[in-house]
């Protein structure tokens, strides 16, 4: 038995996996189909609000350093005043 170490290429099996499920796909019912591209476009704009998500977030936390930076300096200019 032969187990895969990291770095190792095993490109080809993906492939293979990724041509057993286009020919599973292709022998799938139409409604099975429909269903599973509307999951996949629900998927693609569940990803999308994601990473607004995420953008918004670091632009808040850059604004909270910023914030705190300038609360720090006004403290220490009321303790050196």
């Amino acid at each position: 038995m032969c187990r895969l170490v990291a770095g190792e290429d095993d490109s080809g099996g993906e492939l293979d996996h990724h041509q057993s499920m286009v020919n599973e796909t292709d022998r799938m019912d139409p409604q099975i189909r429909a269903q599973i591209a509307r999951l996949e476009a629900r998927i693609s704009r569940v990803e999308a609000r994601m990473e607004k998500l995420e953008v918004s977030v670091q632009y808040l936390q850059k604004r909270m350093y910023v914030y705190g930076f300038v609360c720090l300096m006004s403290v220490l200019y009321a303790i050196f005043k």
